[in-house]
């Protein structure tokens, strides 16, 4: 697999296993926006489309 920071030398699968890392908690806290898996813990889904009204 291709390293996933600049200049780096781990994967995406490496940095994925570190419980307490910054690398997953992003990627926990954005993967339901991008339809990658289901929200965990209260993360919300993606906003609606319709306008707020203000």
């Amino acid at each position: 697999m291709t390293p996933v920071e600049p200049d780096g030398d781990k994967t995406h699968d490496e940095l994925i296993v570190r419980k307490r890392g910054l690398y997953r908690g992003v990627f926990t806290a954005d993967a339901p926006h991008y339809g990658i898996a289901p929200p965990v813990g209260g993360v919300p889904g993606p906003r609606s489309a319709k306008p707020s009204g203000h």
